[in-house]
Parts: C-alpha cells; sequence; structure tokens
C-alpha cells in the first residue's frame, strides 16, 4: 500500500480529535459552570442560615419555606453537577478514542513507508545486479 494512500483517512482523524478536543473543553467548562453554581448556592444557604431569626411567627414559616426550597435546589444542582461530570467524562472517553484511532493510522502509515522504502531498496539491488551481470557478461 502506498503510504499516500492514507492521508486522506489520517487528515479525517485529526479532525476527528479536533472536534473531540474542543466537545471536550465545552464539557469541563460546562462542569466547571455546575460546579460554582452549587458552591454559590451552598454559600448562599448557609449565608441564609446564619441570618438572625425574625420574631414574627409568619417570617420565621416563610424563612423555613424558603430553606426548604433553597435545600431543594441545592439537591438539584448535586445531580446537574453530576449530570456535567458524566458528559465531561464521556467526552474524555471519545477524544482518547480518536486519538488511539489516529496513532493506529499514523503506525499503518508509518508501516507502509517502511514497507515502499524497503521495495524501493529492492528494486535498486535487483537494478544493480542486473548492471553488474550485463557488464560481466561475455560480449
Amino acid at each position: 500500500m502506498k503510504p499516500t494512500r492514507l492521508l486522506p483517512l489520517l487528515d479525517w482523524s485529526e479532525r476527528r480529535i479536533e472536534g473531540a478536543g474542543q466537545r471536550l473543553g465545552q464539557e469541563q467548562r460546562r462542569a466547571q459552570d455546575q460546579q460554582q453554581r452549587l458552591q454559590d448556592l451552598q454559600r448562599y444557604r448557609q449565608d441564609y442560615q446564619l441570618a438572625p431569626l425574625p420574631a414574627d411567627p409568619r417570617l420565621l414559616a416563610n424563612r423555613a419555606l424558603f430553606l426548604g426550597r433553597l435545600e431543594q435546589a441545592v439537591q438539584a444542582q448535586h445531580q446537574f453537577v453530576g449530570q456535567a461530570q458524566q458528559r465531561a467524562e464521556q467526552a474524555r472517553q471519545d477524544y482518547l478514542l480518536r486519538q488511539r484511532e489516529s496513532e493506529r493510522l499514523q503506525w499503518l502509515q508509518a508501516r507502509a513507508r517502511g514497507q515502499a522504502q524497503r521495495e524501493q531498496e529492492h528494486r535498486q539491488q535487483l537494478e544493480l545486479e542486473e548492471r553488474h551481470s550485463q557488464r560481466m557478461a561475455p560480449r
């Protein structure tokens, strides 16, 4: 096989790696954003819990309801963080797979180059032997 026959596949493979790398970066940023939102919610919840209690019973009941909703928001954000981390891990696995595919194609191209080089050397050797035998042949 000619080494140049693999060039379109290598180009295609490199484009796939680039795309997978971009997706990986996006998913990692999204996971970081979700984690930051979680930390912000947790900080807000903690600050609200540490605030002085109101004297009015209605305000106290409203505070308890709000803290309950805030806790639900924190729990939901935990789930969003987990999902974002899973997507980032899937994108990482995809990126690594694309890299391995590209490495295999590069190995095949190197092997084809080596084979082409050996064939060229063999042809040159045959030509040298042919010339040598023609010189040595009686005229």
